[in-house]
């Protein structure tokens, strides 16, 4: 009799266990803002980033970041943070338990806006920025399809990050892929 309810202790237990609502996902905080580290950047220069965002898919097809933001801003501790927890990710944001999106980032400091340009990618997926000052920067975009599995779609690609560095006067090309 003790085996029996045991059991069933243990197989109610399992089912309730199965229906528990999953742990939160945490976000990595990102570290108060370097108003110093920032002030110290300078804004203009006579270096350009240009290139091309694309992924490729398991089938071998490029898939192009045509209309996409492509972002470019200045490599510092707090946007290294940024890019080293959330630099390439997956399309498919993780869902609570009661299927809601659950935010992908944290929220930025307004003062960083000021720091970071943007342009859109061409319908061949090139972009291009000019007029930078000499240092390292993060580029990132995004590329995402929907690859058809069974009777639906399932969306993949995700973000795409590099970190680059130019020269005063110099033209970097970046091919922009994970």
């Amino acid at each position: 009799m003790n085996a029996t309810r045991t059991f069933a202790v243990l197989t109610l237990t399992a089912a309730l266990a199965a229906c528990a609502a999953p742990k939160p996902r945490t976000l990595v905080d990102l570290p108060p803002f370097p108003a110093a580290e920032y002030a110290s950047l300078q804004q203009n220069g006579s270096a350009s980033v240009t290139g091309q965002v694309f992924m490729k898919t398991a089938g071998g097809t490029v898939q192009l970041g045509a209309g996409n933001a492509v972002i470019l801003e200045p490599a510092t501790s707090y946007s290294s943070a940024y890019y080293a927890a959330y630099g390439n990710r997956d399309p498919e944001p993780p869902r609570d338990f009661y299927g809601q999106i659950e935010p992908l980032q944290p929220s930025f400091d307004p003062r960083r806006n000021q720091y970071v340009r943007q342009t859109t990618a061409d319908a061949q997926g090139n972009f291009a920025f000019s007029g930078l000052p000499a240092g390292r920067y993060f580029v990132s975009s995004k590329v995402v399809w929907l690859a058809p599995v069974g009777g639906g779609a399932w969306q993949q690609g995700g973000t795409v990050t590099q970190e680059i560095s130019v020269a005063d006067g110099q033209a970097v090309r970046v091919m922009l892929t994970r």
